[in-house]
């Protein structure tokens, strides 16, 4: 009966600790003439990447990993320790469709997700 009663305050514990977890973040600078992909995540070193799509959805592909976006290109990995950035030019993605993008990165710890952002480049003259 004693580890009965020991498990529950385990368990509430251990999620409130995943819960104040900083979440990453995902940052999309249009800057011509690139396009900038911040991710931001712990303090901790990280890698992380950025996936790209032209559809939302998002898929379930293992038990233990967060919903990440269906049908999706890598658009680079990196290796930070509060952020990193990850660029692509503006001619090599498509204009005037909206592109969802999500960023996903790896602690040590646990594999995390940001949530999907979408954007919407418009021609550019330069």
């Amino acid at each position: 009966m004693q580890l009965a009663r020991i498990f529950p305050p385990l368990a509430l514990t251990m999620l409130a600790t995943v819960a104040s977890a900083q979440a990453p973040r995902l940052v999309i600078e249009s800057d011509a003439p690139v396009v900038t992909f911040r991710v931001a995540g712990p303090e901790v070193p990280f890698v992380g990447g950025v996936l790209l799509s032209l559809a939302p959805d998002l898929t379930h592909y293992l038990v233990d990993l967060p919903p990440l976006l269906t049908d999706h290109v890598v658009l680079g990995i990196a290796f930070g320790e509060d952020e990193i950035a990850l660029t692509a030019f503006r001619e090599a993605l498509p204009i005037v469709v909206p592109i969802y993008a999500q960023g996903v990165l790896f602690d040590g710890v646990a594999i995390q997700a940001t949530e999907v952002s979408v954007m919407k480049l418009e021609p550019w003259g330069g």
